[in-house]
């Protein structure tokens, strides 16, 4: 299930190349890539993250240690993959 999350936020990533590519917007491929990888580090780890057991209490940090290395090394690395991916198949003529 948590692959899922990954591959429909690439092919939103996809989907905006397409139309940046379309409308000719100048670097716009390069701020989708950025807006991405920005989503992976700071709001999506912070909707995933698991909710503290008590309020008050001590927390330990490991849960939510694992699911911000997720996203930053899974999520960082396929939005990277993804621009590369993009950028040759476009450079290639491949559709």
């Amino acid at each position: 299930m948590g692959y899922l999350i990954f591959l429909a936020i690439a092919l939103l990533q996809v989907l905006g190349y397409i139309l940046i590519d379309k409308t000719k917007i100048k670097y716009g491929r390069i701020l989708i890539l950025l807006i991405f990888l920005l989503n992976y580090f700071w709001l999506m780890p912070y909707l995933f993250a698991p909710p503290p057991l008590s309020e008050g209490g001590p927390r330990c940090g490991m849960s939510d240690l694992t699911v911000y290395i997720a996203f930053w090394l899974i999520g960082g690395g396929c939005t990277i993959l993804t621009h590369v991916c993009y950028y040759f198949a476009k450079k290639n003529k491949v559709s």
